[in-house]
């Protein structure tokens, strides 16, 4: 009889295990670590947590400050901002979340967990169906208007502009850095949440979108 017992228990603990068990598809090919260029990356390792090791004795970028912010949004604005040729420009940052409605996207699961929405892996309390969703990046410099393609934000969820310490303070990590060559601008956005977070940069050089730098599980 406790043979038998032995073998029920060890089949109950498997199953939980394989119940427990979900593929993981996110990519690490735009983490910090593959970035090649060396500007950007030691530009980003300023502000980045993922770049904390390699920010040594580096001075911090200047930020534009936080103009509005709720749940859904945040907005950075500055004004008299050295850019590209011009030495007195307006910048202007706002990224805008919305709930999510999992009826209108398709919805790929394994063992009961989120992992794929519209066929992409997806960043943001992986494996449970997202709360929200980015909806938009809007970049304008002066009157032009940045164009940040949806594929650099149509697959983060969940995003937290800022989150609260042991104290119960709210604080952030994120911001919009300038950096000191004046050609490029850099949006990062720290989100936390109970599964390690994830932090994405995306990256403006020349008035143009570069590319974007993203890390999860940041905090694990």
């Amino acid at each position: 009889m406790k043979f038998l017992a032995g073998i029920f228990l060890l089949f109950i603990s498997s199953s939980l295990m394989a119940q427990d068990f979900f593929p993981d598809f996110r990519k690490k090919n735009e983490s910090l670590l593959k970035v090649g260029e060396k500007d950007v990356r030691a530009d980003i390792v300023t502000f980045s947590l993922k770049g904390v090791e390699e920010n040594i004795h580096q001075e911090k970028l200047p930020k534009l400050p936080v103009t509005n912010y709720d749940q859904l949004t945040i907005q950075y604005e500055g004004t008299n901002i050295p850019y590209l040729q011009f030495a007195s420009n307006t910048i202007k940052v706002k990224i805008t979340t919305d709930f999510f409605d999992s009826t209108k996207s398709k919805i790929m699961k394994s063992s009961g967990h989120v992992v794929k929405i519209n066929n992409r892996p997806f960043y943001g309390s992986f494996g449970i169906m997202p709360l929200t969703y980015v909806k938009e990046v809007l970049v304008m410099v002066n009157k032009d208007t940045i164009a940040i393609p949806p594929a650099a934000y149509n697959d983060l969820f969940n995003m937290k502009f800022a989150y609260t310490d042991k104290r119960g303070i709210e604080r952030t990590q994120s911001g919009v850095f300038l950096s000191a060559d004046r050609r490029k601008i850099y949006i990062y956005v720290f989100s936390k949440d109970d599964k390690g977070g994830y932090e994405v940069t995306w990256v403006i050089q020349d008035k143009k979108y570069l590319r974007r730098v993203l890390d999860y599980d940041v905090l694990n």
